[in-house]
């Protein structure tokens, strides 16, 4: 959502209650990625009898928040109830906890735990690739649905990045 307030200022919106407008924003996108046409109003904005046409194929288009170390409670319970999977910006021994309090949040919310996707991702080149391997063992065992491996940050060719790729996921531990 954002931390700079010249930002939201340039917009003529406020910066203090961007979190809020963010919850109402994501269930805006879930309906009209949905709905054929819908009356929403949360005070902040407006629609009346309007869609998107055409709808999009997959429906709803699934939602990721990204979550670093040491979430706020809002953030933990916007993931819980309203994101499709977070991007986990914390290290393994934080993991448990977050990935807990986010459980708890979903609860609390109707849903289940287990239907909020995790993505980490490690870097295969650059200063850090000497380390993938042990960043990557027993991600599936703490809990990760998904890992995202980087390519960026190399100086590689198209060709280059696709071939490391493949190199690399043929060396990912099962």
């Amino acid at each position: 959502i954002g931390s700079s307030e010249e930002e939201y200022a340039a917009m003529g919106k406020s910066f203090g209650d961007r979190g809020r407008r963010c919850d109402e924003q994501m269930r805006l996108l879930k309906r009209l990625w949905c709905e054929e046409t819908l009356d929403f109003d949360d005070g902040s904005e407006r629609i009346v009898g309007a869609g998107i046409n055409p709808l999009p194929v997959q429906r709803p288009i699934p939602m990721w928040i990204g979550a670093k170390a040491n979430p706020v409670a809002t953030v933990i319970r916007r993931i819980g109830a309203l994101a499709d999977g977070w991007f986990v910006l914390a290290s393994p021994a934080e993991f448990t906890d977050i990935s807990a309090r986010i459980g708890d949040a979903a609860v609390a919310a109707g849903r289940n735990p287990g239907d909020i996707g995790t993505e980490a991702g490690v870097a295969v080149v650059g200063p850090r690739e000497a380390e993938w391997r042990e960043r990557v063992s027993g991600w599936r065992e703490i809990g990760l649905s998904y890992l995202c491996l980087r390519t960026l940050g190399g100086e590689l060719s198209v060709s280059e990045h696709l071939k490391k790729l493949e190199e690399v996921s043929k060396q990912i531990p099962n």
